[in-house]
C-alpha cells in the first residue's frame, strides 16, 4: 500500500507539541503549524516493529550490535548515496546532546562556537547552558535566496578561539540544501584552520525538486575534522525517542568524541529507538519516506500559492527540510503583533522568525508536514483574517 497521511492523536500522551499550542487553537480543534514533527502517523513498518517489541516485554540496556551498524551502512548507501564504514558510527542520546558533547570536548572559557543565522536556535542554547560562547556568521540574503558568507566564515575560522562550526544541512529554517561547492569551500577552510565542523543532517533525506543532500563528511579536504549527525528523528518523526548517531570517519576524532560522549553519561541506546531504526532503515521504510516527502512537497505548494498569490509575503525556496521560511512583505505587522494576529485572528500557530536570529521580526517558520486538508484550511483562515482585519500593506 502506498503512503497515506493517517491522522494522529496527541491526546493524553504528554505531547510537547500539544502543550505548546495556544489554548484557543487547541480548543478550536485546529492543528498547529509550529514545531517540526509530522501531523500524521509515522511509517507502518516502524509501528509494527514497536508493537512487536513492546509485546516481547524486554526494555533493558541495549547496545549497537546484531546488525545495527550494517543497517546504517545500508541506509547511507541507498538513501544518501554515501558509502560508509560501520565502524565510523557512534550512537548518542540525540543531535543536541551530540553538539553539547562537541562543545565540552573542544571549548574552554575563552573559546566559541560558530553558527550561521537564521539557524536552529538549539545549537546556541546548548552552548549557553554550558556557559560557553557563540559567534555569528549570518547567511547572506540575495534576491530571495540565502547563501553562506564564506569570507566572513574564513575570518571567524582564522581566529584560534573559534574551534567549532555547526552547520545545518539542509538548513533549518531557511530550507537551503547546501551545494557540493559550498560545502567543499567550508571543508577547505576547516582543513586550513583546523576547525571542527559538525554537520547536522537529520533532515538529509527530506529534499525536493531533485536537490540532494551532500554528506559533509564525504568531502576530502576537511574530512578529518568532520562529524555528521544523523537520526530517524525528522525523517520518520521520531524525535521523542532521544537517540541519534554520529558518523566520524577520522579515527582520532572519533575516539575523542566517543570518550567525551561516555563522560557525558551515555549508557546505552534507547531500546525502542533501536527497533525503530532497524525497521525504518529498510527498503519498505525508504519507499514510504520517498512518498511522504512527495506528499509534503504538495503542502509547500499550497502554502506558497496562498501567501504569494494573495500578496501576503514571500516563501523562500524549500530545497530541503519540512519547514518553510516566510517573509511577510504584504502584512503591516511584525514581531509579537504579527504572531498575535496569526494566533488570535487566523488560528494559525507558526514560529516567530526572531527565534532563529536577529532582525527577523517579519519572518516566520511554518511546518509543512501536516495533512493536505489541514494545510488548505489554515491558508483559508489566514486569507480571511487578513481580509477582515485590514492589515495589508499599501503600495
Amino acid at each position: 500500500m502506498g503512503f497515506v497521511a493517517e491522522e494522529v492523536s496527541r491526546d493524553g500522551l504528554g505531547s510537547l507539541q500539544e502543550e505548546l499550542t495556544p489554548i484557543n487553537i487547541r480548543s478550536a480543534g485546529v492543528a498547529s503549524m509550529g514545531g517540526a514533527e509530522f501531523d500524521f502517523k509515522t511509517a507502518p513498518c516502524i509501528r509494527r516493529a514497536l508493537v512487536e517489541y513492546a509485546e516481547n516485554g524486554y526494555y533493558a540496556f541495549t547496545w549497537p550490535i546484531d546488525g545495527y551498524r550494517d543497517r546504517i551502512e545500508w541506509w547511507m548507501a541507498n538513501a544518501r548515496n554515501w558509502e560508509i564504514d560501520g565502524a565510523w558510527v557512534v550512537p548518542t542520546l540525540g543531535t543536541i546532546f551530540s553538539v553539547a558533547t562537541c562543545l565540552r570536548m573542544l571549548l574552554g572559557p575563552q573559546d566559541s562556537m560558530i553558527v550561521q543565522p537564521p539557524v536552529y536556535y538549539r545549537y546556541e542554547q546548548a552552548a549557553t547552558r554550558l556557559g560557553l560562547k557563540t559567534v555569528y556568521n549570518p547567511l547572506i540574503e540575495e534576491n530571495g535566496y540565502y547563501r553562506m558568507d564564506l569570507a566572513g566564515l574564513e575570518r571567524l575560522m582564522a581566529d584560534e578561539h573559534n574551534k567549532l562550526l555547526v552547520i545545518c544541512n539542509p538548513a533549518n529554517p531557511v530550507g537551503r540544501v547546501w551545494t557540493r561547492d559550498e560545502l567543499m569551500s567550508v571543508s577547505e577552510l576547516s582543513r586550513r584552520y583546523g576547525t571542527i565542523v559538525v554537520s547536522d543532517e537529520i533532515f538529509a533525506e527530506v529534499t525536493f525538486q531533485r536537490h540532494e543532500t551532500v554528506p559533509y563528511a564525504s568531502l576530502g579536504p576537511g574530512r578529518n575534522n568532520a562529524i555528521v549527525l544523523t537520526s530517524i528523528g525528522k525523517s520518520f518523526s521520531c524525535t521523542g525517542l532521544n537517540f541519534a548517531n554520529a558518523i566520524v570517519p577520522d579515527d582520532a576524532l572519533r575516539e575523542r568524541f566517543e570518550a567525551q560522549r561516555t563522560r557525558d553519561h551515555f549508557g546505552s541506546i534507547d531500546p525502542f529507538g533501536r527497533q525503530a531504526l532497524m525497521a525504518a532503515y529498510t527498503p519498505e521504510g525508504l519507499a514510504w519516506l520517498r512518498e511522504c516527502v512527495s506528499y509534503m512537497g504538495e503542502n509547500r505548494r499550497i502554502i506558497a500559492s496562498a501567501i504569494e498569490d494573495g500578496g501576503l509575503g514571500y516563501v523562500y525556496p524549500t530545497e530541503g527540510t519540512y519547514v518553510c521560511w516566510v517573509r511577510w512583505d504584504g502584512i503591516s505587522l511584525e514581531g509579537e503583533e504579527l504572531n498575535s494576529f496569526f494566533e488570535r485572528k487566523a488560528l494559525l500557530e507558526v514560529e516567530q522568525g526572531s527565534e532563529y536570529g536577529r532582525h527577523l521580526e517579519r519572518y516566520s517558520r511554518i511546518n509543512i508536514s501536516g495533512r493536505h486538508q489541514q494545510t488548505c484550511e489554515a491558508m483559508e483562515r489566514l486569507k480571511a483574517a487578513v481580509s477582515c482585519c485590514g492589515f495589508r500593506k499599501k503600495g
